[in-house]
């Protein structure tokens, strides 16, 4: 009995460990081409910062549904998903120059 009760604490650890796998970390900057128009470079740090009582939750699944990496879409900046839930003018500034840097 103990080794069954055991081998379940193990696994729920396991299980635990493997969901956790692959979060970004604190201090991860992820940088994108930009599509042409100047580089843009993602800090979850900013980001979390900026926005009192967020979690990975916040985004992930909520907004952010999208597999890594991907590509923005012209038509995705006005659709009010992705970045552009926050960076829609309001909770967030959205010209081009937030995000893209020449």
């Amino acid at each position: 009995m103990k080794i069954k009760v055991f081998a379940i604490v193990i696994l729920v650890l396991l299980a635990g460990m493997a969901a956790t796998a692959h979060a970004i970390k604190e201090g991860t900057v992820r940088e994108y081409d930009g599509g042409g128009r100047g580089k843009v470079t993602f800090s979850i740090d900013i980001h979390m910062e900026k926005v009192e009582g967020a979690t990975c939750l916040t985004c992930h699944p909520g907004i952010w549904t999208q597999k890594m990496p991907f590509k923005v879409t012209p038509k995705e900046h006005t659709s009010g998903k992705l970045c552009f839930f926050c960076h829609n003018n309001v909770k967030a500034p959205n010209t081009c120059s937030t995000c893209h840097k020449k």
